[in-house]
């Protein structure tokens, strides 16, 4: 079971790194109308092909989300005329630097059971250091579920965004409502009007 879920989370990387959310597969000729461009891939061929592969990692529903909304608002990969294609507005800029590493804690992984919560610690690669400034580690923490399935063990959401990072972007929103809401404490309440 140890070996399976470990193969899952490294699965769930290359899906989000690779296929899904900060890349695409290889990619070859474009459509005349440019909004697509055929996926060259001995792997992938077809839809189903793809379709296969994610529910080998993913239970049925989130693999089918992951097809039709591709994590990101719409379908990433079509096929047309029996062959996968990648639609390119969904082409994303500024991705997130690769993984260094991408291990599991090992005594977050359950022995048994029916459900397997999993704590993954990555660190980033941000590329070639400075000489003259000092290295910091750039990590992240993400949290994943498996369910035991009648076909093994499944994830039941793909991982894309560290914790950190999700604590950021609440932080961020709450900094932007709070001088609002001060503002509206600090409003001083009209006298009443005195009577004759």
């Amino acid at each position: 079971m140890q070996e399976e879920l470990r193969k899952l989370i490294e699965e769930n990387r290359r899906v989000m790194e690779e296929i899904i959310s900060y890349g695409s597969l290889p990619l070859g000729e474009e459509s005349a109308d440019g909004m697509t461009a055929r996926v060259v891939s001995e792997e992938f061929r077809t839809l189903e092909d793809l379709r296969a592969y994610l529910c080998g990692i993913y239970t049925p529903e989130e693999a089918e989300r992951l097809l039709t909304d591709g994590d990101i608002g719409g379908p990433q990969y079509i096929e047309k005329d029996g062959q996968l294609w990648y639609d390119l507005q969904w082409i994303i800029g500024g991705a997130p630097c690769p993984w260094k590493s991408w291990t599991a804690e090992p005594e977050k992984l359950p022995a048994d059971g029916e459900r397997a919560d999993i704590t993954v610690r990555v660190i980033f690669d941000t590329g070639e250091p400075d000489p003259d400034e000092e290295e910091e580690e750039l990590t992240g923490t993400y949290h994943l579920t498996a369910v035991r399935t009648d076909a093994g063990w499944r994830l039941e959401k793909m991982a894309d965004t560290p914790d950190e990072w999700l604590v950021t972007y609440e932080d961020e929103e709450t900094a932007e409502e709070a001088p609002e809401e001060e503002e509206a404490a600090g409003e001083e309440l009209p006298e009443a009007d005195e009577e004759a």
